[in-house]
């Protein structure tokens, strides 16, 4: 059974730059696919794949290729979303984020729970963060990690 764990990231002023850096990329990325996707009526990932990945890339050059993938992968699931809402008659529009939360997997990111740091894919390279762990998760301590969405608040 996976469990998901929220951690506090104790970023410094340069982290804290470079992570906000990462989702304004991450989330214009994001965007670019569901644009694309919403013109034209695409909702196939590895056709947007194709058609997206290096005008974004070229765009985005500090952005890493996994982070291009997972924004292209969320943003698929976005439109395949909105389609079948505007197919069951709802009324929809094309999708867009202000800030989207940025997916990482194992090659974007790693836990080293011993020392309470996480590895993360940067704009600016990788970063290794201490995290807080707050106390009604304690207990997960250790386990294996899965995938992590960075949120901003």
């Amino acid at each position: 059974m996976d469990r998901t764990v929220r951690v506090k990231l104790n970023t410094t002023p340069e982290q804290a730059y470079a992570l906000k850096e990462t989702l304004a990329s991450f989330t214009n990325a994001f965007n670019a696919v569901c644009e694309y996707g919403w013109q034209n009526t695409e909702r196939n990932g590895v056709r947007l794949h194709h058609e997206t990945y290096y005008p974004i890339k070229a765009q985005y050059p500090s952005l890493v290729s996994d982070l291009i993938i997972q924004a292209r992968v969320k943003a698929t699931e976005t439109i395949k979303s909105a389609f079948t809402r505007q197919k069951q008659g709802r009324a929809v529009s094309q999708p867009y984020s202000q800030l989207c939360a940025a997916r990482y997997n194992l090659h974007t990111y790693k836990v080293y729970w011993p020392k309470a740091e996480v590895s993360l894919s940067t704009t600016q390279g990788r970063m290794r963060i201490s995290f807080t762990v707050p106390p009604y998760a304690l207990r997960y301590i250790g386990n294996p990690t899965a995938t992590a969405d960075l949120l901003y608040r």
